[in-house]
Order: structure tokens, then sequence, then C-alpha cells
């Protein structure tokens, strides 16, 4: 029928997002590389548009930052695309990237979807070379797979990889569907890392990114070419081989959670989609099973790092009586390594903390001194069980 219809622009106001906890970036192995200058850094689609990042020359890589900034606008995005032959597996770029920006990207994204292999233990390796250098991150690594893959994936939960997650997600009646029926056999798996790491930008540190209330992941959709409308993004939601959530039962996508893989989910009752945990490629029982507890571990170290690198190669005071380190230097010390900690237990990203320097270390003979952190992190609430039944009468 004749009208007249509105559609809300994003990004106009050009406003940031606080902190920088935000600051992802995202990587891509293949041929749209050769339209691309060699790093971006960018606070929204336009700006990527003013530097050659192209729907029509680089759909890949427009669709994901286009996705990345309609999850998480306002943050920072550092975007980087190398041609496909440059993959080798060792993933030395992502090294390159956080030298470049001194160290200022928290996540990253890595787009393989020539690849149906991902070499998650040298990504990881990767992102534990940066940390020792003091620059943590995590990455999620997003790849092509077959049905038969799909049918066969190894559980993850066997690994330790702490620093590592795999999304398998994809959209099924949007743009990305449009964009994942191009191609011949060969074509390139679309994925969702954009959305992804666009939620991971959005939560606090100590936040999952499958929180309900907080992260749908479902709010517009992209302008279709054809006649056909495309639904709104990741609303139907897919694998990576473009089959629908819908068609798995839910034994099905039980198997593929409790293998620790990320992808979108329904909630009966609940319009929207949703990731269905915040898993990494590590064993389920340990401390860093979830990118949340290692984003809240890796802020607290680059606060701590901050706070305590003057110090360095400075002198220190010996309580000459004992030959123990004076009471006002431990006690300085200490109150510096809290500073960025109590800032983070104010703004709700730590239960708690302690930080003890035991003065009776060795100093004067090694110049090495130890100082002890504890961290009590915030939980999640991944299950709520509910007993209910009637009564004949309510005790008082």
């Amino acid at each position: 029928m004749n009208g007249i219809t509105f559609q809300r622009a994003q990004g106009g106001l050009k406003r940031r997002a606080e902190g920088e906890d935000h600051v992802s970036a995202l990587l891509f192995y293949g041929p749209e590389a050769t339209h691309l200058p060699d790093l971006l850094e960018v606070y929204s689609l336009e700006d990527a548009e003013r530097n050659k990042v192209s729907a029509t020359k680089t759909p890949m890589v427009h669709y994901h930052v286009a996705e990345f900034f309609r999850v998480a606008p306002g943050s920072k995005l550092i975007v980087r695309a190398v041609p496909e032959a440059s993959y080798d597996g060792n993933f030395t770029e992502i090294k390159q990237m956080q030298q470049q920006t001194a160290g200022a990207i928290r996540q990253i994204g890595v787009w393989l979807g020539h690849s149906n292999t991902a070499h998650e233990a040298n990504l990881n390796k990767a992102c534990q070379d940066l940390a020792a250098m003091n620059m943590p991150l995590s990455a999620v690594v997003a790849y092509r797979m077959t049905k038969e893959e799909l049918a066969a994936l190894p559980t993850l939960g066997a690994n330790a990889y702490p620093r590592v997650s795999i999304c398998i997600a994809q959209d099924g009646g949007g743009l990305g569907a449009s964009l994942a029926k191009k191609g011949g056999a060969d074509k390139p798996a679309v994925t969702a890392i954009g959305a992804c790491m666009g939620a991971i930008a959005r939560a606090k540190v100590h936040e999952s990114i499958a929180w309900v209330e907080k992260q749908n992941m479902v709010s517009t959709s992209y302008p279709s070419k054809s006649e056909q409308a495309f639904a709104k993004e990741l609303d139907v939601t897919a694998l990576v081989d473009g089959t629908l959530i819908n068609e798995l039962t839910p034994e099905q996508q039980e198997v593929i959670n409790n293998k620790r893989y990320l992808f979108l989910r329904k909630y009966v009752g609940q319009a929207g989609s949703y990731w269905n945990d915040s898993f990494t490629a590590d064993k389920a029982d340990s401390d860093y099973a979830y990118i949340e507890n290692n984003r809240t571990i890796d802020k607290a170290v680059r606060g701590i790092y901050k706070s305590l690198l003057p110090h360095l190669s400075g002198p220190l005071r010996i309580d000459a009586k004992t030959g123990s380190i004076a009471v006002g230097t431990t006690i300085f010390l200490e109150t510096l390594a809290k500073y960025c900690l109590i800032q983070m237990e104010r703004a709700g990203e730590l239960s708690g903390f302690e930080v003890e320097i035991d003065p009776n270390q060795s100093v004067l003979g090694s110049s090495k001194l130890n100082v002890a952190v504890k961290l009590v992190p915030m939980g999640v609430l991944r299950q709520i069980n509910v007993n209910i039944g009637f009564t004949v009468k309510i005790e008082e």
C-alpha cells in the first residue's frame, strides 16, 4: 500500500564508547586485501567506507564491520585484511597489529572463510606470546566447515587454549545469508564473526556475551537490492555451513554446546537471537573457561602493570635493622597495585581482591619483588533450577 516509511539511522552523533575495554580488531585472510590499506582504525561503518571498505569490492569486510558497529556502536575497531596466501597458521599478523597499536587491542576476531582449518593451538600461542609482552588479548576465530565437519566437531574442552574461542554462527535469512549464496563450490563461509566481536566489545569485561537481558543480536535489517526483503540480521540463526538452527533438534544443539563452540540460539517466549555461551577452547574446569574470565584478569593485569611500571628499576628502601623491605614501601606499592582493582570493584567488574607484598623477601640479593594478587571474580548465572508444585497450604 502507499505510504511513507522511516528508518532510523545510527552513528550520526559520532558518540564513542568510554574506556578501552571495547577496543577490538578484525583480521581477514582473503582476496579483498588487495582493495584495502594495511591497517584501519575506525569508529563507525562510515569511517570504514571512507577508507575503501566497500560493499561491492570488499563485501565480507564491509559486512562484518557493519555487523560489529550494529551491535557495538561507538566502539573502536582495528581492521586488517591480508591475502589468503599469507595465511601460514602462525598468526604473525596478530602480533604485528598489536604492536602497531601499542598493545591497544583487547580482543580480536579472525576470519578464515576460505579455510577449513584454524590452527587453534598456534592462535593461542600468538595470544600467549603477546600476554608475555604485557599486551594481552583474547581471540575468536571463524572458519569454513562442511556439513560433515560440523557433524564430527572435536570437543574443545579437551584442549588448553584459554585465549581462543571458535564461532560457528552465521545469519540464515538476512544479508549474511545472501552473501553465503554467492560463489561456487569453493565459496567462503560468511560466519558471524563481526557480530560476535561486537557482542564482546559491548559487554563489560565481567559480563557473558550470552546475557539475555543485554545481548540480543537482532536489531534491524539491511536494505535488499532484490524484490524480496531481508529478514532482520541474525533473526534467522544458522551455522557456517548454512544449516538453520531450527533444523537441529534440541539434543543436537546441546551436543554442539557441550563441545564449547559459540553459536546463536533462540529462547521460547523471547524475541531475538542470543549466544549460547561465552566458551573458550579450554577445559570446562579451567579458571579461564570463559571469555569474561580472560577479559577480567587481563584488565587487572594491564592496570597493575600501568601502576607499577614507573617504579621499575627505582630505589627500594630497606629497614636497616631487620633487612626487610621498609613497611612504608610495601604499603606504598600495595596501594599502587590496588588502584585499578578498586576501580574495577566499584564498577562491578570484581567481587573483591587482595594484594600482598611479603616484606621479608631478599630484594637486596635478587633485585626482584614478588607481589601476590588474588581476585574474586563476578559470577555468571548460567542455570536456574526452579522446584515448583502444589501444596494444600502455605506454612507460616
